[in-house]
């Protein structure tokens, strides 16, 4: 008996690892092959062994190589592959391909068609008083504010005005302390 339930016995061992293997099949069926690099479309095509471990040694590498690649010494490979493809050998790169800064770049154009703001423009509260006593904004360049001081001290001058000589004083007295506080502020 012990024969028979040997027999019996085997048969649903042999069974429960048969079907254990093909639930592990299934399972791995199931699971993508995870590829951790991508792959150069160029490492495909037909390479000597010397450039062939150049593939071999960045597993990693995913740009284009040139087939001009062949005439090119090991460490311009070298640098090549390092870079993964970004710095490309001493007049070596195609006139059609853009270098990555030129590619940043255009990349940057292509959103820049957003419009800009221009830029803040600085203002000075501590001389707003003196900015209106001139009759300028406080966001005025540095060499208009003195034009305008040039001429509103021209115009207002004692000198210009005989007939009221007090009256133009006061005013030029004022334009020039506007002035001077302006440019004491702002270094003119």
């Amino acid at each position: 008996m012990t024969t028979s339930t040997s027999q019996t016995s085997a048969p649903k061992h042999v069974a429960l690892s048969a079907s254990k293997q093909e639930k592990a099949k299934v399972e791995k069926a199931r699971q993508p092959e995870a590829d951790p690099f991508e792959k150069s479309p160029s490492e495909q095509l037909c390479w000597s062994e010397r450039v062939r471990s150049f593939f071999n040694n960045y597993p990693g590498f995913s740009a284009t190589l040139t087939p001009e690649a062949e005439l090119w010494s090991n460490q311009e490979l070298e640098v090549y592959f390092g870079s993964n493809g970004d710095i490309w050998p001493r007049g070596k790169r195609p006139p059609w391909l853009k270098k990555p800064s030129q590619r940043a770049s255009a990349n940057a154009t292509s959103n820049a068609e957003q419009p800009k703001l221009p830029p803040k423009e600085k203002t000075y509260p501590d001389l707003k008083e003196h900015f209106e006593t001139l009759g300028l904004a406080e966001t005025t360049p540095h060499d208009i504010i003195r034009r305008h001081y040039r001429r509103l001290a021209f115009e207002s001058h004692p000198d210009k005005h005989p007939d009221d000589r007090e009256k133009a004083t006061a005013r030029f007295q004022t334009i020039a302390a506007a002035f001077e506080a302006i440019s004491q502020r702002l270094h003119l």
